[in-house]
């Protein structure tokens, strides 16, 4: 995909690549996309691991491109307008609170994309 976008007229190609596949791909979509001349937008976590964040780093450094960290829901109006009505107090006082994100369905994902 990447090669062909970056094929293709700078008018009808896309302007940056977001990434919100599972975690184990940042790094592997990230690189091969800056490497051929495109902006990212990555949801956390940018990499698996340090190294791999180094590299990222080195990558981005190296292309001038745009690399755009997201973190998942905290821009999101309705969880902006939630913390809000706590912080006022209009729920009165909160005594508990349990939040639950399971993801086991990633667990079956390989690590890399040349693990397919």
């Amino acid at each position: 995909m990447a090669e062909k976008e970056a094929a293709l007229p700078a008018d009808k190609r896309i302007d940056f690549l977001t990434i919100v596949t599972p975690n184990v791909y940042h790094f592997d979509a990230a690189t091969t996309f800056l490497e051929a001349g495109f902006h990212i937008v990555c949801d956390k976590p940018m990499t698996c691991n340090l190294a791999e964040a180094k590299e990222l780093k080195s990558i981005v450094d190296k292309t001038g491109k745009v690399f755009a960290l997201t973190h998942t829901y905290t821009g999101y109006p309705m969880v902006k307008q939630a913390r809000d009505i706590v912080r006022r107090g209009l729920l009165g006082t909160i005594n508990k609170v349990i939040v639950e994100y399971p993801q086991g369905w990633l667990a079956k994902f390989p690590r890399r994309w040349s693990d397919y």
